[in-house]
């Protein structure tokens, strides 16, 4: 059942499983190198694709997000120039930004004493 290990012998000397597993691995030591470095190989560029994909994820949203205000502004801008030709715009686009009141209206300015 146990046999004994002599000085000249290793503890894995003694068994034929160890004995196989010991040339298996002397004699493809470099394939287990060139797939150890695959493996490596492998994890590092799954590391940099997912975080590659979470950027370009974040810039999609931040895209959209753009779109969609360029979208409202034009939107805005449309409504302007289509209500430039109505008198009642023009009107009220005079009386806002230059101050200009009609002849038959009275402007009253309410001045503060700070």
């Amino acid at each position: 059942m146990f046999k004994a290990v002599g000085l000249d012998q290793g503890p894995f000397d003694s068994s034929w499983f160890f004995q196989t597993i010991s040339r298996l691995i002397r004699g493809h030591i470099p394939l287990l190198f060139v797939l150890f470095a695959f493996f490596c190989f492998y994890l590092t560029e799954h590391y940099s694709l997912s975080k590659e994909r979470a950027t370009l994820e974040q810039r999609k949203e931040q895209l959209t997000r753009e779109i969609h205000e360029v979208r409202r502004r034009t939107a805005e801008i449309e409504e302007k120039l289509a209500s430039e030709s109505d008198l009642k715009w023009q009107e009220l686009t005079l009386i806002r930004q230059m101050g200009v009141v009609p002849a038959d209206q009275k402007k009253i300015l309410f001045v503060s004493e700070r």
